[in-house]
């Protein structure tokens, strides 16, 4: 367990870290954890909390397979990010976002992904718009309100890098 009552917590390890089955962790509102490690991988429960900044700053992957919640204004900054589990996402994504053949990713609220979406599963923008700033590569489904952000129009795909299907995707 780590408690602090100041607006930021580091977390260092030398060796990967792992949220165990059964374990979880919670950035709660107006607040800020940094990990930093070499890979991550989350078997239990992620929580970020609305106004809660998440920071994995990881040489590695970040790997989530199980249930990662992000609501709200929360923010999550990551370099390398597979999901293979479920993602409530709503917020800030900094990274690129590659959701697995198992993952799933629904949208609580409006949420802007300032890399890439890479995506062999799930995703459903059906409460709040996913604004997509990089490529997306989809071979999985998406379904909802999937834009780039960068023109008024809405119920349109619009992208601001590149968008490519594979031939078992739908749309």
């Amino acid at each position: 367990s780590v408690r602090t009552t100041g607006l930021h917590a580091e977390i260092m390890a030398s060796n990967a870290m792992t949220i165990a089955d059964g374990g979880s962790m919670i950035v709660r509102e107006n607040t800020a954890l940094e990990l930093v490690c070499p890979a991550g991988t989350n078997e239990g429960e992620i929580t970020v909390r609305d106004g809660g900044d998440l920071d994995l700053n990881m040489a590695g992957n970040f790997v989530n397979n199980h249930v990662l919640n992000t609501y709200g204004e929360s923010v999550m900054y990551v370099d390398g990010f597979t999901n293979n589990g479920d993602h409530l996402m709503s917020g800030h994504f900094y990274g690129d976002h590659n959701n697995g053949a198992s993952g799933s990713v629904q949208l609580t609220d409006n949420t802007i992904l300032t890399g890439d979406l890479n995506n062999d599963g799930s995703v459903s923008a059906q409460a709040g718009t996913l604004i997509i700033l990089g490529d997306i590569n989809n071979n999985g489904d998406l379904s909802g309100d999937i834009g780039s952000g960068l023109r008024g129009e809405t119920n349109t795909l619009n992208v601001s890098g590149s968008f490519s299907a594979g031939p078992d995707s739908s749309l």
